[in-house]
This record gives structure tokens, sequence and C-alpha cells, in this order.
């Protein structure tokens, strides 16, 4: 139990972001380095300072949201179920930041990381009830299918730009991402996976289409999906965990 001024609850998230983002970073190393070179599973593991302060951003807001969420007086005791769903919150934080640094750096998202983060998710859906366990498999599912859709269609959209396009449907979107799209069904349920996705498909093609036509983008080039679909999952899914609305 901690006192609820909201320095100590501040350090705590902050404390516990850095911890799991650091045992993340070292768990995905060995994956990495089976997939590329040790320089660049090297530079992976390597601490990063816009990494850090991005963490100790959502950290820090989010645990000031989980604060000002419980609506206690000042000086009141909160209590060990919501110092773990804290804990649970710094973990969900630090790993989806983990997952879009990765991505960017090496255009993979580890199995370690994405298997992690749908253990961690069933553990909080039973613990706190946020969606029933069944609830979260079948949005995991749902999750999957939807992906698949969102891979037609865009392949579709490269059709339709160029007849020339030679690349083979599912190279739009790799392996780590349908991986990853699924754990998210586990802790957001299916509602809000959906808004997810599809913000995130719409940015990817906008971002993809003015890299066409102001940068003369390759229509083959492959932009990483993971880090948007994070930093969506942040925005969008972490307020429903500390019961924001």
């Amino acid at each position: 139990m901690i006192n609820t001024n909201l320095l100590p609850v501040i350090i705590y998230y902050f404390f516990f972001g850095l911890i799991f983002n650091f045992l993340f970073v070292k768990f995905a190393h060995k994956e990495i380095l089976k997939w590329t070179d040790s320089e660049i599973a090297n530079s992976c593991s390597l601490i990063d300072i816009k990494w850090l302060l991005l963490n100790f951003l959502f950290v820090s807001c989010f645990g000031y949201a989980h604060f000002k969420a419980l609506h206690l007086p000042l000086d009141e005791t909160l209590y060990p179920k919501e110092l773990f769903r804290g804990l649970i919150i710094c973990s969900w934080l630090s790993l989806l930041i983990v997952l879009a640094k990765i991505d960017i750096q090496t255009n993979l998202l580890p199995d370690r990381l994405t298997l992690s983060l749908a253990i961690i998710g069933i553990v909080f859906s039973l613990l706190f009830e946020h969606i029933s366990l069944i609830q979260s498999l079948g949005s995991a599912f749902l999750g999957f299918a939807f992906l698949k859709v969102s891979i037609y269609f865009f392949i579709l959209f490269k059709k339709y730009v160029s007849k020339d396009i030679t690349n083979s449907p599912g190279s739009a979107f790799g392996r780590g991402d349908i991986c990853l799209i699924t754990a998210l069904g586990i802790w957001v349920g299916w509602e809000t996976l959906l808004i997810i996705v599809l913000f995130s498909s719409l940015i990817m093609i906008t971002i993809f289409t003015y890299g066409c036509f102001f940068y003369k983008w390759d229509l083959d080039k492959r932009l990483p999906f993971g880090p948007i679909i994070c930093l969506m999952s942040i925005l969008l899914g972490t307020p429903q965990f500390l019961r924001i609305y």
C-alpha cells in the first residue's frame, strides 16, 4: 500500500516503466539476433534516450490518469489491487513502446514480445474482469480475421495504383503484425480493436500515398505497421483499463 499523493504514484509508474522497458529489450535480443546480424541486434539492445523519454511520457500521463480516476482523497491508501493494475499497465505501455522501437529498427516484431503481450493480457482479463476471457479470446480471433481482410484491401489498393506490382499478397504485412493484432484483441476487445486497426490502416495508406507521390517511393516499399498499431493502442486502449471512461 502507498499513500495517494500524486508524486509517489508517478514515481511508481516511472520506476516500473523503466524496469519493464529494459527487461523487454533484453528479452527480445536473442530472437532479433536470430533474424538479423549482431550489429543490428546490439543496436536494438542499446539504451535510447528518445525512446526512454517516450516511455516516461506515457507511463507518467497514464499514471496521473490512474490516480485521478480513483477519486481518492489525499492521504488515502492505494490498495495492492490498484498497485497491481498499475504494474500491468506499466508492462503494457513499455511492451508496446519496445515493439514499436524494434519494428522501426528491424522491420521485425519478435514472437517473444507479442506472446508476452498476449499472456499478460490474459492475466489482466482474469484478474480485473475488464472483459471476460471468452470475449478476450474471441476478440483475438476477430483481430486476426480483420487484419487478413485489411491485407486484402491494401493489396487491391496497391494493384489499383500500379498494374505492374509483383510482390505477393501477404508481403504488405508480416506475421509479426498478425501476432500483434491478435494479442491486442485479448486486451482491448473487438470493438476497440477494430477502431485501432481501421485508424492504423488509414494512416498507413495515407503515408504510403504521400510517399509515392512526393518522395517517389517504390510501390514494393515495406513500411513498418507495428509502430502505428502500438501508438493507436496506447492512445485508444489504455484509458479503458484505467476506467477513465
